[in-house]
């Protein structure tokens, strides 16, 4: 058996029961590529394993291969992306593996889907702009036609390998979320799909999956002049009338398909003015502007979610009255009276010419000295206008010479990085500042991609981002992500991308910013070390007492059993007043929160005889505090008991210690808690004791850091497994950016492998914290708890 964890890949011999590790071998360019792995899949001859990793890429070792069974000599060939190879993997996180019927090999990566091809050893990749809904693929299942279903973190989308096509389905088609985790999909063998998401799972049988075959019914619904509603017969039994002046004009129109109306699409043309049908989309309006007199015909059509389309649609006609000028009768008139004219004129003209032919010759001579002076004018006032605008371009050439000097100085000495970058993030320019934080200089960077400067599992950060930005569905985005400095250093940066736009409105370059925080963020590890490891000091100084308490209580129940017969009462007393003190200064010391529980509902109380007598339902609600506070106050004293007796927490069933941690929780955070337990059964001592410390570390890092407004705890006994979950809804934080050490994970994870159990902690910033532990007393059967 093959296992697959975020320290290597590990094989279980269950006849000797034996682990057999394999891992990163930096003297071995043919050993495993990344410890971290996250999905096996073995192929359909059982002679291949594909190892899918976070961050290092395909991997695949030959089972065949007799060397395989020594980690030190075993082969793998490993596949990871290169910038400068199209045909290599898209990305190195590869989250799903499937080999289809046809010998072809389908990863799920973080930059799309990709077809391995075994025989040319040539990956090829299905992205976004393929039709993909999202270039994070997280599960592949295959269907009886060969059609690929890919959950995606933006839908479910259906792929056709021969006709390259996706068919995309959301939460408008039922499913239970737009967003799906990894490893949640699964096969059944009458060809039922499971897929698996953030709010739960949906199953489905991709026969009875088929398109809408019906043509949406469409109907003009409305009409505009000037972006004023008029009313008109929208059926198309008689033409809309207009003026030549009303020539700002807008049709609404719908499409009558409500299954999925958002991705209804629409197509329109005005016949006479337009020469093709325009693709609208789903936007379900057009408008014309300066639309000769004439008569038209306004179409449009629509499809409805799986593109069927309606070819027929809707139709109006328009009669557009043009102004006077352009009728024909107008026309007419004005050539025949200019034929007139003209015929008059020409006869005119004849005598004219006689007449004028003298007068000319006596004027000719007058006129051509005039002209000559005026000549002589014009031509001192042109000279005059130039010299006056070469002046004027030499005062603006120096004024934009000067400008553009002090943007230089600024854009050269400004304290953080700043570049000039395409819609593509190629830089055409960047300054002194961003060449020091990055190592590289502008030749350098033509020929690196700037998104290869960030860490593998950094990179996806900002997809979604960087896309609505080049868009122009946004102005711009801040970022605090890793990046790998030129001499291999890897540092913290913040970057911050801006949009310039063109006169148009529509996105013509980036502005980007990149500021070095690297020694901010080292300062904020190093704390949280530090922390930690005062936290565990502090735990081991307790345990450390405990054990002295206890061997105290032991030499000194010796001691008055020895003197019993002389001094039996005061041997006692000495040893009760000795305890008692020790147990006084350990409470003290470690649960000063039952004081502030009580004294708190010493407050509560003197002020609810006026509540009573000022407001009920306040004093009411008092009364509620009190009683939570009262609740809390038992549960820390019975937690401190605990502590100073350790006996106990093997003595008392789990299910009471945890509502009894819960309780001490409620009264101490005044948060709620939402708390599910199912069964109830003696567990191995141990068992119990590493599922009550690490409930006990969960509670009081969601009372420190959380930030949360409510917190469930799910807990499930049997006999031979133990499930127990603290989940908040706080502010959460990065995993990929904290060390194991943080908020006391090594403690956890360390009393979670002593009893060998597997333990998990999940968060997003923004969307709460979970930690899980589950046991089996069985590790070769798996646990399900739904």
């Amino acid at each position: 058996m093959w296992i697959g964890t975020f320290g290597g890949l590990s094989h279980y011999d269950p006849q000797t029961n034996i682990f057999t590790n394999y891992s990163t071998d930096p003297q071995n360019p043919s050993s495993l590529n990344e410890n971290k792995v996250v999905n096996l899949y073995l192929d359909s001859e059982k002679n291949l394993l594909w190892i899918g990793t976070w961050g290092g890429g395909l991997s695949l070792l030959d089972l065949n291969d007799p060397l395989r069974a020594d980690p030190k000599r075993a082969s793998f060939i490993n596949y990871r992306n290169n910038p400068d190879d199209p045909s290599s993997l898209s990305e190195d996180s590869v989250w799903a593996i499937h080999e289809s019927a046809d010998g072809y090999l389908w990863l799920g990566t973080q930059m799309g889907l990709n077809r391995f091809d075994p025989n040319t050893k040539t990956f090829k990749h299905y992205t976004e702009k393929d039709g993909l809904p999202n270039n994070v693929v997280l599960g592949i299942l295959e269907d009886d036609l060969g059609h690929l279903w890919v959950t995606t973190n933006n839908g479910l989308s259906q792929f056709d390998p021969l006709e390259e096509t996706f068919t995309t389905y959301d939460s408008s088609d039922g499913l239970q979320s737009n967003e799906f985790n990894s490893n949640a999909y699964f096969r059944t063998r009458n060809g039922t799909m499971y897929v698996g998401g953030i709010n739960g799972f949906n199953l489905f049988d991709p026969e009875n999956v088929r398109p809408n075959p019906f043509a949406p019914q469409v109907a003009l619904i409305g009409f505009e002049i000037f972006n004023q509603p008029t009313k008109v017969d929208l059926s198309g039994r008689k033409p809309i009338q207009l003026s030549y002046k009303q020539d700002f004009i807008s049709f609404e129109f719908a499409a009558f398909d409500f299954q999925a109306p958002q991705k209804n699409q629409y197509a329109y043309k005005l016949e006479g003015f337009d020469k093709d049908w325009i693709q609208a989309g789903n936007r379900r309006f057009a408008t014309y502007t300066n639309v000769p007199g004439g008569q038209y015909v306004f179409r449009v059509k629509a499809s409805n979610s799986d593109s069927v389309w309606n070819e027929k649609g809707a139709a109006i006609p328009i009669f557009i009255t043009p102004p006077v000028w352009q009728t024909w009768w107008f026309i007419s008139s004005l050539v025949v009276v200019l034929g007139l004219l003209v015929a008059s004129g020409f006869r005119w003209r004849l005598n004219a010419i006689r007449e004028q032919n003298v007068y000319l010759e006596t004027q000719v001579s007058e006129r051509t000295s005039e002209l000559r002076e005026t000549n002589r004018l014009l031509e001192k006032e042109v000279e005059q206008r130039k010299r006056a605008e070469a002046e004027l371009e030499k005062r603006a050439a120096n004024e934009l010479k000067q400008s553009e000097a002090r943007f230089q100085a600024i854009f050269e000495n400004v304290a953080v990085g700043v570049a000039v970058m395409t819609l593509g993030r190629r830089p055409i320019a960047f300054n002194a500042a961003t060449e020091r934080i990055i190592g590289y200089n502008a030749v350098e960077m033509e020929n690196v991609d700037p998104r290869s400067l960030a860490l593998p599992e950094d990179r996806g950060m900002d997809i979604e981002f960087f896309k609505e930005l080049i868009e122009g569905k946004r102005n711009s985005y801040v970022m605090e992500r890793r990046y790998r400095h030129k001499d291999g250093r890897v540092f913290w940066a913040r970057i911050n991308y801006s949009l310039v736009r063109d006169l148009d409105g529509n996105p013509d370059y980036l502005i980007g910013i990149i500021e070095d925080i690297d020694e901010q963020k080292r300062a904020e590890e190093r704390f949280a070390e530090q922390e930690a490891e005062y936290l565990l000091t502090l735990q081991q100084r307790v345990t450390e007492r405990t054990h002295e308490l206890e061997d105290a209580n032991h030499r000194l129940q010796n001691e008055i059993e020895r003197r019993a017969r002389i001094e039996k009462e005061l041997a006692e007393k000495a040893a009760m007043e000795a305890v008692a003190a020790d147990r006084t200064r350990l409470a003290r010391d470690l649960h000063d929160a039952v004081t502030q529980t009580l004294f708190s509902a010493s407050l509560t109380a003197e002020v609810l005889p006026d509540l009573w007598e000022m407001d009920v339902d306040e004093a009411k609600r008092s009364t509620e505090e009190l009683r939570q506070l009262t609740r809390g106050a038992l549960a820390e004293m019975r937690t401190l008991l605990l502590e100073l007796r350790p006996a106990t927490l093997t003595q008392t069933r789990l299910s009471d210690l945890i509502r009894q941690l819960c309780e001490a929780f409620i009264g101490r955070s005044r948060l709620p808690i939402t708390l599910k337990i199912e069964g109830d059964c003696k567990l191995p001592p141990e068992v119990q004791i590493a599922c009550y410390r690490i409930a006990q570390e969960s509670l009081n890092n969601v009372f420190k850091y959380a930030r949360a407004t409510e917190v469930k705890v799910d807990l499930f006994i049997s006999p031979s497994c133990v499930r127990f979950e603290v989940c908040d809804n706080g502010i959460g934080f990065d995993l990929s950016g904290t060390k194991p050490t943080s908020l006391g994970m090594r403690i956890m994870r360390e009393r979670a492998e002593a009893i060998g159990a597997s333990f998990q902690v999940s968060s997003t910033p923004g969307s709460g914290t979970c930690v899980e532990l589950s046991w089996n007393e069985n590790p070769n059967v798996k646990l399900h708890v739904l």
